[in-house]
């Protein structure tokens, strides 16, 4: 087939090439990058199996959108339990039928369905190694913060049980590794995070007494960043920069293996304030916020960015802050901060001998984690031949008549 449309691509290609050159590569801040080296423990990790079991998490998720406002998702997630060179497999299947009526909406729905499968499936694993006897290594993709649960008040209209089902879920595996002791660990292979960054530059500002930028920082949102970093860049000196993500902030501040000192992490603010409208329904209501205060009871999480080869690119590992020994509940954490230098590193320095034990390249960074992606991956070809004809067959014969949207007739 002729693309009668590659000219004119290849044109704008060509001008948004120009617009970058122009405006130059991101650079970090000085001030934070001398902070950062300050944070910065040079570790070369001793690659080690270590005893005991390793449990690798990860899912998948596809959905369907229909004419009118029908909506469908179809969450699945494997935890894979590795265990004396045998392995065995913990599966989960959430599914949500309903109406979406927005993009927001939908694109909610979906996270929350995969992530009510991958927390179901991480307990019953867990639970199975426990019930064993033996303490596992529980590695989870992604982090263990997740925000914007909800982002918007409307969702605690539209689908509160789903809400309710997953901060229910984080709860119970919070409450069960904290109880019985086993590393609950999240690695996130490509991180977005600014957390660090923010926590640089305010210990900076409360240094130089820079009660300003302070003020903006604790009201951080990307938006009022990025103001923010146009004025730091207008007034130039040692502030005048770019924002940074926290890996790509590491792998342009410093070299060799090593990781930042551990951040304590604060809770999302919309768990401890819940803004539940009242025309939700009391009992969901009062589950979700059960669910928020059972996940703010419980220890906090902490986050490091680790290199674990000299030229590999930085991950971010999240885990419970109890591997460094802060047991305080999470609800008591206001801000994120770096821990002190009265608590012991061992125990985290041994859970990081482990991961470069698995640590393989920047694809297959870690095995398991590895090899947990390819079973759970939801290829979007498998979902439109297997699941959604079924789907639409078990519904009609329900009663319920699912119109395929126009684009879907056309294709």
């Amino acid at each position: 087939m002729v693309d009668l449309f590659f000219e004119e691509f290849y044109e704008e290609l060509e001008r948004a090439v120009e617009g970058l050159k122009r405006r130059g590569e991101a650079k970090p801040l000085p001030a934070v990058v001398r902070m950062l080296r300050r944070r910065w423990r040079s570790y070369m990790p001793k690659p080690r199996r270590g005893d005991g079991v390793v449990i690798a998490v990860d899912g998948g998720v596809q959905s369907s959108t229909f004419a009118y406002g029908g909506f469908t998702a179809v969450g699945r997630a494997c935890a894979l339990i590795y265990s004396g060179g045998e392995s065995s497999i913990v599966k989960r299947v959430k599914l949500y039928i309903g109406e979406a009526y927005d993009e927001a909406e939908r694109e909610a729905i979906t996270r929350y369905v995969r992530m009510i499968a991958e927390y179901s499936a991480a307990y019953e694993a867990a639970s199975r190694v426990l019930e064993m006897g033996d303490k596992p290594l529980l590695l989870m993709d992604g982090s263990l913060r997740p925000m914007g649960i909800p982002r918007r008040p409307s969702e605690y209209l539209h689908h509160p049980d789903l809400i309710a089902e997953l901060l229910n879920a984080i709860a119970s595996l919070h409450s069960l590794s904290a109880k019985t002791g086993f590393p609950l660990t999240a690695i996130a292979k490509d991180s977005t995070a600014l957390n660090l960054h923010i926590a640089l530059l305010r210990e900076i500002a409360e240094a130089r007494g820079l009660r300003d930028l302070l003020r903006e920082l604790e009201a951080a949102t990307p938006q009022r960043l990025q103001q923010l970093f146009r004025r730091l860049r207008a007034e130039g000196g040692d502030l005048a920069g770019n924002l940074l993500c926290d890996t790509a902030l590491v792998r342009e501040s410093t070299t060799g293996e090593g990781y930042t000192t551990p951040l304590l992490l604060a809770p999302p603010q919309q768990w401890r304030t819940p803004q539940i409208p009242w025309e939700a329904e009391g009992e969901t209501a009062k589950g979700i916020e059960e669910a928020m205060r059972g996940i703010l009871s419980q220890p906090g999480v902490a986050s490091i960015v680790f290199r674990p080869q000299p030229e590999s690119r930085p991950l971010r590992v999240d885990f419970l802050s109890t591997l460094i020994g802060y047991y305080e509940p999470w609800g008591s954490y206001e801000i994120d901060r770096f821990m002190g230098d009265e608590h012991s590193l061992i125990e985290l320095e041994g859970l990081l001998d482990r991961l470069a034990y698995w640590f393989c390249n920047e694809v297959e960074y870690n095995i398991p984690l590895y090899q947990a992606d390819l079973i759970a991956r939801f290829d979007r070809g498998l979902y439109e031949s297997r699941y959604e004809p079924l789907i639409v067959k078990r519904l009609e014969e329900a009663g319920l008549n699912l119109i395929s949207r126009r684009r879907v007739l056309r294709l």
